[in-house]
């Protein structure tokens, strides 16, 4: 059996916890760990609590670390019913297109879901472009 991952998400945001909840019915295999950055202590080896509020992350061993496009982008690959989604995320060019489009909505992404942006307890702020 191969290694579990973890996403890490915000759960403050409506509609990650919703991507998340959607995502992990395809996670037949259970090899990715959803964890939510509210219930962390301490952020995993080689990121702060400031770089998990900007984005998701995909964490495939200690220091191997995927932000916002490049971790739903490795993630699809490993949910076989998403594989071919993530696999037209590997085409040449498509992070040209990807990586922008990711984080203007992680920046919404409050506005988006329409949730209120936490402010007691946070190390930033989204910024409301």
């Amino acid at each position: 059996m191969t290694q579990a991952w973890t996403f890490y998400y915000d759960s403050d945001c409506g509609m990650c916890t919703a991507v998340v909840r959607w995502l992990s019915r395809f996670d037949t295999r259970k090899q990715i760990v959803w964890t939510a950055i509210q219930s962390l202590e301490t952020p995993p080896r080689g990121l702060s609590h400031a770089d998990l509020e900007k984005a998701a992350y995909l964490v495939c061993a200690p220091g191997d670390n995927h932000e916002g496009f490049f971790a739903f982008r490795k993630l699809l690959l490993r949910l076989p019913l998403l594989s071919p989604l993530g696999a037209l995320m590997w085409i040449p060019g498509a992070k040209l297109i990807g990586v922008p489009a990711y984080r203007w909505v992680a920046r919404n992404r409050y506005r988006i879901s329409g949730c209120p942006v936490p402010g007691i307890g946070r190390h930033t702020k989204p910024g409301l472009d």
